[in-house]
């Protein structure tokens, strides 16, 4: 004992502990006189430094897959994630477990789990550790069996971006048949971002495309979708990164096929051909050198549609409306068939053709019925009858020679008057018809006869005989 001791008021001893359990402390002294004093009682105290065994590991439910990630769905949208820390035997009713700073009491429904959960707050991206603890009666501290440290990332990957339509060619939002072709399906295609990789999977409208090494070159993929009738089509796309995240197109696509035509025109007519056999001789073609097609017009039509007739555009005006049709002249070129095309392009770019094309046959030179007139009685043939050429009957005869065209049942028209060729006269190589004379003088002789097309074949010439 020292001086300090004595100040003090007592001596300390270094106890050494060699193990867990009870410890006795005895002290004693003994006088001057050699008498032993004792401390007035023996101290036990037991050494207990092991902590209970409150808790084990920590999981983390919603890291569905185990990859130490939380995606966007993992983590859902209410801002926090949970942990849930096991409770060891020797946890009980009442138990605190503290996780991330947070007191969490153990219930009976806890101890029925055999977890408690703690609700983790999130509060951006990256790494989140999740720490517990609880401290025993003797105050001991028992840790989980490990921290564990989960990665947020929510943000999904750039693998995908626009959605483009390379066959609408106009960029409308209109598929009419040309641009969507006969195959039923058209190109959507989807451009890739810079986190894009050989292998990446891009789904669009439920059909999964995988990314080569040739897409990434062309920078976007191709999905063929298909087309089972008219109107709206929407094209979504979207593709999962590796940590299990959404990326979505920039937007969805809407592109309406339209493969109809209006009804814009209907059927061909051709006015001049009037008796409707398809031919157009020389007295319904004229003498302009053109024929007018009527194009009837449908409901559709409006001021300003554009019907193409045989090449040649011709503008719907308002009195082509109140018509019913619009007109255009067609160039007779020859003799032959003529065909009458006509169409018109709708405002979505369909083409309405006519209900028919159709052909007329130009024929206006007239068959060979009738050549040169002859007058028998002449017989001198100096142009003039005399009273003995003419006889007493008060006609006298023009033969009409007959053309190589004409056939039984032939009209020739001499002077007004209609013969019919028989098989005779055909024998013959001539008709024969009476002049009458009705007095002295000149006497015309017209001979003409129209062929099965109307087209009016005359008579090489006119004959005058005078009577004298």
């Amino acid at each position: 004992m020292t001086a300090a001791d004595l100040a003090n008021g007592f001596i300390t001893a270094a106890i050494p502990v060699t193990g867990e359990g009870p410890v006795t402390i005895h002290a004693e002294a003994v006088d001057a006189q050699g008498n032993l004093d004792v401390a007035d009682a023996d101290i036990t105290v037991t050494v207990d430094t092991l902590p209970a065994d409150l808790i084990g590991a920590i999981t983390i439910p919603e890291d569905l897959n185990g990859d130490g990630i939380l995606n966007a769905d993992e983590l859902g949208t209410d801002g926090t994630f949970n942990a849930q820390v096991a409770l060891g035997p020797d946890a009980i009713d009442g138990t605190v477990v503290n996780v991330n700073g947070t007191n969490y009491t153990v219930t009976a429904a806890d101890l029925a789990n055999g977890f408690i959960t703690a609700a983790i707050p999130v509060t951006g991206e990256g790494p989140v550790t999740i720490h517990a603890e609880a401290v025993d009666a003797q105050g001991n501290l028992d840790v989980a069996d490990a921290d564990v440290t989960v990665t947020v990332d929510t943000l999904p990957a750039d693998l995908i971006g626009a959605i483009t339509i390379p066959e609408d060619l106009n960029g409308d939002g209109i598929l009419n048949a040309d641009e969507l072709g006969t195959d039923g399906t058209f190109n959507a295609q989807v451009a890739l971002g810079p986190d894009a990789i050989d292998g990446t999977v891009v789904n669009v409208n439920g059909t999964n495309y995988t990314v080569t090494a040739a897409d990434l070159a062309n920078g976007f993929i191709t999905a063929a979708i298909p087309v089972t009738g008219e109107g709206p089509v929407t094209i979504h796309a979207e593709a999962v990164d590796a940590q299990g995240n959404l990326d979505v197109a920039d937007a969805d696509i809407t592109v309406t096929v339209d493969t109809l035509p209006a009804d814009l025109i209907g059927a061909i007519t051709i006015p001049e051909d009037l008796n409707g056999d398809g031919i157009l001789n020389a007295d319904e073609l004229g003498t302009d050198g053109t024929f007018n097609a009527q194009v009837a017009l449908g409901p559709d039509a409006i001021d300003g549609t554009v019907v193409n007739i045989n090449g040649v555009n011709y503008t719907v005006t308002a009195a082509d409306l109140a018509n019913g049709f619009i007109t255009a002249a067609i160039p007779v070129t020859g003799e032959g068939p003529v065909t009458i095309h006509a169409e018109a392009v709708d405002a979505q770019g369909n083409l309405d053709v006519a209900d028919a094309d159709i052909t007329v046959t130009v024929d206006t030179l007239p068959a060979d019925l009738i050549g040169a007139i002859t007058i028998p009685e002449d017989l001198n043939g100096d142009g003039i009858l005399n009273a003995d050429e003419l006889g007493t009957d008060g006609t006298f005869n023009a033969q009409v020679a007959l053309g190589p065209d004409a056939i039984d049942g032939t009209v020739v028209n001499i002077n007004g008057t209609n013969y019919t060729v028989t098989a005779a006269d055909l024998a013959n190589g001539f008709i024969t018809a009476a002049i009458p004379v009705t007095g002295e003088g000149p006497v015309t002789i017209h001979a003409e006869a129209v062929d099965a097309q109307g087209n009016l074949d005359v008579a090489d010439a006119d004959i005058t005989v005078t009577v004298d």
